[in-house]
């Protein structure tokens, strides 16, 4: 089957849902008509669309799907596109049904049928299944506890200071005898995720943590008289427990960040050029070797580690944090970005063929789906491609 454009699938899809609702004109009776006879592919696609036993099937499919095909933006487009309102629908009623038919991720979903029928996208023998719950916990003494696969209930006990494991998988520090939470009493935990895993933990002070993917935290079991010390690496976010006598303090290699109690995110990860810190909520200063600047919710601060020069900048803050929130998010970003983030998430090695230069993509998807999902979204565009082996993914133009 010929290769079919986006703009041409939202054309035909439009005109499908003219035929369902019987408004079509002469002229565009004669369209749809002409796309019908183009292939037995389109002849077989239009027959499963109009059979009724398949039309509730074919809705929840595309009502599914525009969670992460509507939301991607084309390389040429600049606009965003809203996600689709979902609706229970009768799907017998063909006139309602007709009506979502004509939304855009219907035109996006009928893109990606036929590019499937065409081209069996990413060439991929063995998919590769998303990360999810996974850390090590390190204690003072060096004993290591592998959280997801550790029991509920309590899992250690230092000084004063009990951890416990919850049933939706976080890691809470509670105090078993006010006597003996001196500072420094239990030593410092260490807790680290590997490369497709994520992680909540609630501090000592009550203060929420998560994890991003191959990422880690570091810090006292009792914080200090006077301040709140953690070190991080990687990708973090924080709800802090406000305590206006002991500032919060995160240290991020050439930075650090201090609060009294806020929300904000972190993202330091070695392999990337800028150390990121996004404020939601409350204020933050942030300093290194150099300066010191403070930010207001939805601003944040780059650090170019080329140069360690701290820049504020307006910031889309609930973008920031689409990771915590179940999303792989992408604003415009080259390809090489985009698949650092998939490389974390799925634990695959990316290999470049080909000049794939000045390629960027925006949008989000769930982070849950199968990798096979991810690029076939991305691919869709018809400017990127992907083959799979193993577990390598390798990026052509």
């Amino acid at each position: 089957m010929e290769h079919k454009n986006i703009k041409h699938s939202f054309e035909t899809a439009d005109l499908i849902a003219g035929y369902l609702q019987a408004t079509l004109s002469e002229p565009q009776k004669e369209k749809l008509f002409e796309w019908v006879a183009e292939s037995e592919e389109n002849q077989k696609l239009l027959a499963e669309i109009l059979n009724e036993q398949n039309l509730e099937q074919y809705l929840a499919e595309f009502a599914a799907y525009d969670a992460q095909a509507a939301l991607i933006k084309l390389k040429s487009k600049r606009g965003t596109v809203k996600k689709m309102a979902r609706a229970t629908l009768p799907w017998l009623k063909i006139s309602v049904a007709a009506s979502l038919l004509l939304m855009f991720s219907f035109g996006f979903w009928l893109y990606q049928k036929q590019q499937h029928l065409a081209h069996p996208v990413a060439q991929i023998k063995k998919d590769i299944t998303p990360g999810g719950n996974k850390a090590i916990l390190t204690l003072a003494n060096g004993t290591k506890i592998v959280l997801d696969s550790a029991s509920t209930g309590k899992i250690a006990q230092q000084g004063g200071v009990v951890v416990t494991k919850t049933n939706d998988g976080k890691v809470i520090y509670n105090l078993a005898r006010l006597n003996d939470s001196a500072p420094g009493a239990g030593g410092d935990n260490t807790i680290s995720t590997p490369r497709g895993g994520q992680y909540q933990v609630i501090l000592p002070d009550g203060s929420h943590v998560w994890l991003n993917a191959a990422s880690s935290i570091r810090f006292p079991t009792a914080f200090a008289h006077n301040e709140r010390k953690v070190e991080i690496t990687g990708e973090v976010y924080f709800e802090i427990t406000k305590d206006k006598r002991k500032p919060f303090r995160v240290l991020s290699e050439e930075q650090m960040i201090e609060v009294l109690g806020t929300h904000f995110n972190v993202m330091a990860y070695a392999d990337e050029k800028v150390i990121i810190t996004t404020l939601l909520e409350g204020s933050v200063a942030v300093s290194n070797q150099k300066e010191r600047v403070t930010i207001k919710p939805s601003q944040n601060v780059t650090l170019q580690r080329n140069s360690n020069t701290l820049t504020v900048n307006q910031a889309d803050a609930q973008a920031a944090v689409m990771w915590k929130n179940g999303y792989l998010y992408f604003d415009d970003e080259p390809i090489e970005s985009i698949m650092r983030k998939v490389s974390r998430w799925y634990d695959v090695e990316i290999v470049y063929k080909g000049n794939i230069a000045g390629k960027t993509f925006g949008g989000n998807i769930s982070k849950f789906k199968n990798v096979s999902e991810l690029l076939e979204v991305l691919q869709a565009t018809g400017s990127i491609h992907f083959q799979t082996e193993e577990r390598r993914i390798i990026v052509m133009p």
